[in-house]
């Protein structure tokens, strides 16, 4: 609980705060519910479901940034090529 208290206090002494805490007891009780079989069936197919889906998206953005990079490869090595005739 949270109380106010203004207390005056003479100018030579030293001001205070206290605090008091109460720490009170808990438990914790554990008990087991059963799932019937559907429930663990859907759970793992969302599970196999939402992994093919992360595999499949970073299998796309690692062969996009493999073709980004050769189409790069392929533009330094062409305009490298032009120097050297030029040169």
């Amino acid at each position: 609980s949270h109380q106010k208290r203004v207390a005056r206090i003479d100018r030579d002494s030293i001001p205070q705060a206290r605090f008091h805490y109460d720490i009170e007891p808990f438990s914790i009780w554990i008990r087991y519910e059963g799932r019937e079989w559907y429930d663990f069936l859907t759970s793992l197919l969302a599970l196999t479901g939402g992994t093919f889906v992360v595999m499949r998206l970073m299998s796309r953005a690692s062969l996009a940034t493999v073709m980004s990079l050769q189409r790069l490869a392929k533009v330094a090595s062409g305009n490298l090529k032009n120097e050297l005739a030029l040169g």
